[in-house]
């Protein structure tokens, strides 16, 4: 008969005595990692210079846009569109120095 259980240790001691338990009994197992829940869920995304052009673009073409609007059509965010918008962004400033 199988039996299938889930065993969820914190801490790396606890899950080395617990491993170590195991193997002593010789009873085969699978480890799996969980993932930290204070870790980030997705990397920040980060523009280069080919899309703050066509951002530039964008706002260039279409002036009564407001930030809001420009962030839809060009997938980046309000808050980068509204950098770009006053040359506050960190790519812009590279050229200015």
């Amino acid at each position: 008969m199988n039996i299938q259980f889930t065993i969820m240790a914190h801490g790396f001691d606890k899950a080395a005595a617990i491993e170590k338990a195991l193997k002593e009994l010789g009873c085969p197992y699978d480890t799996v990692i969980s993932k930290s829940k204070n870790a980030p869920k997705q990397k920040r995304a980060k523009i280069d210079k080919i899309q703050l052009a066509v951002i530039q673009a964008c706002i260039d073409k279409n002036p009564e846009w407001d930030d809001n609007e420009v962030a839809r059509n060009t997938a980046i965010g309000r808050n980068t569109v509204n950098r770009i918008r006053r040359g506050l962004h960190a790519l812009q400033q590279n050229g200015k120095k």
